[in-house]
């Protein structure tokens, strides 16, 4: 349907006319100009360009890393192992079905 890598660059000028992405490009949008202003305003701030007091209060609103660290661990961990059951479960259909295929042809 989608004509393999070969065909990336049709599928890339198609994608304006996606449905899901015309659904969601005001959602999308509005995150991008968000996320845009955010990393604006804590790079001036850390380079010094913004008065004192705007500065401290950006630098007060900065996260720390480690709770999105272990988070994005514990998912990566979750992941893996429902990937790993899911493969599982495929390779057991697999061997029923061949199981049923050589019963038939036999």
């Amino acid at each position: 349907r989608y004509g393999g890598s070969s065909a990336w660059l049709t599928n890339l000028v198609s994608s304006s006319s996606s449905r899901v992405l015309t659904q969601i490009s005001g959602h999308l949008s509005s995150t991008i100009v968000v996320a845009a202003v955010i990393a604006v305003a804590f790079q001036a701030a850390s380079v010094g360009s913004l008065p004192e007091p705007l500065g401290a209060a950006v630098r007060a609103c900065a996260l720390p890393s480690l709770p999105h660290e272990a988070v994005g661990s514990i998912i990566a961990l979750l992941l893996a192992f429902r990937t790993g059951q899911a493969y599982d479960r495929f390779w057991e259909g697999r061997q029923l079905w061949d199981g049923v295929y050589s019963a038939t042809r036999a």
